[in-house]
């Protein structure tokens, strides 16, 4: 993971290679889980006309962005922010169930890969 864009605000803070952990695609997880690190300016886009939110992804050949309105998954309650005990993995993302809700998904296990194909 590159970083999370969510309106002007700008995250950057993962360090996937070291603690995969702290980046998980998971079926099982119904929300998307953004780090705590985020409250605030999910606070403050609350306040906002409309908000997207991106996350950027390393790709094999460039970032792979993947958009969200996050006025709607606020409001449907399908993300949150996770603040995990220090001793955690921390930053800590989860792209839970919405990501299928808005895109193909298909695990390359052989290749240690993920792709995303869009559909509305």
């Amino acid at each position: 993971m590159l970083k999370i864009k969510i309106g002007d605000i700008e995250y950057q803070g993962f360090d996937c290679i070291k603690h995969a952990r702290a980046c998980i695609v998971d079926t099982g997880t119904p929300v998307i889980l953004l780090p705590y690190e985020l409250s605030d300016s999910m606070e403050a886009l609350g306040q906002t006309a409309s908000s997207k939110m991106k996350v950027h992804l390393a790709g094999v050949s460039g970032d792979v962005v993947l958009d969200f309105d996050l006025d709607q998954l606020l409001s449907t309650g399908l993300v949150g922010i996770v603040n995990p005990p220090k001793a955690f993995w921390d930053p800590l993302m989860v792209l839970g169930l919405p990501i299928w809700a808005h895109y193909y998904t298909m695990f390359n296990l052989t290749a240690d890969t993920v792709s995303f194909t869009y559909h509305s």
